[in-house]
């Protein structure tokens, strides 16, 4: 006589994952941390390279938005204050020889600039170079008429004959333009390829664990 429940059929264990997802969750892993290093490296030359004397640029006419570089101020002028949550302050500052410049720079930095000036030294300010918009433009037309005697000609027209095309964004550091889209691809993939991985191991696990139920045969009593 057989069992009551001789044909239940057996609970089949997991299906082994396929190999073939381990392959691909290593080869996703390693892209994406080859463009997580190879950010880190555009960005290291780029931090690496010299910054450019924005008065050699600006008489050239060669000031350029994204460009690195750097002011020597002995004299400050604050012409536009923060306002409201924003904590940005631009100002006029002066090098050796008495041109003036556009820096835009946050109000820790502007109180470390303004006490090194009163200290009688020179601030020596770096930063990434951004194109100066109509609006920015006309509130630097109307300080510095009423700042620098020699800026009553200044206009729209002229402009660029006294500040050129372009302000210092003080403190900012340059980037490779190719580095932020390594790596947020790289980081991507590294994040896609451990899912694929921890779900492998997993399915690897499971299968072990569960293992076929078999029977065996016996001859029935006559």
């Amino acid at each position: 006589m057989l069992p009551r429940n001789f044909n239940q059929k057996p609970e089949l264990p997991a299906t082994p994952p396929k190999k073939s997802l381990f392959v691909i969750s290593l080869l996703l892993i390693v892209v994406g941390l080859a463009g997580v290093i190879a950010t880190v490296v555009l960005s290291t030359s780029v931090r690496n390279q010299p910054a450019q004397e924005l008065s050699q640029l600006q008489k050239d006419h060669q000031d350029q938005t994204g460009q690195y570089a750097k002011v020597t101020a002995v004299k400050y002028y604050q012409f536009l204050a923060a306002i409201q949550n924003s904590t940005e302050n631009y100002f006029f500052v002066t090098d050796p020889s008495g041109r003036a410049y556009i820096v835009r720079i946050s109000t820790e930095d502007a109180q470390s600039m303004i006490d090194a000036i009163a200290d009688g030294y020179a601030a020596e300010m770096y930063g990434i170079l951004h194109e100066t918009g109509d609006d920015l433009k006309k509130e630097a037309i109307n300080g510095a008429k009423a700042l620098f005697d020699e800026m009553d000609e200044l206009s729209e027209d002229n402009f660029t004959d006294y500040f050129g095309s372009t302000y210092l964004g003080f403190n900012e550091i340059p980037t490779h333009p190719l580095g932020s889209v390594f790596g947020t691809l790289g980081t991507f993939m590294t994040v896609v390829g451990m899912m694929f991985l921890i779900f492998y191991m997993n399915r690897k696990l499971r299968s072990r664990e569960q293992k076929p139920v078999s029977f065996r045969r016996k001859k029935a009593k006559k």
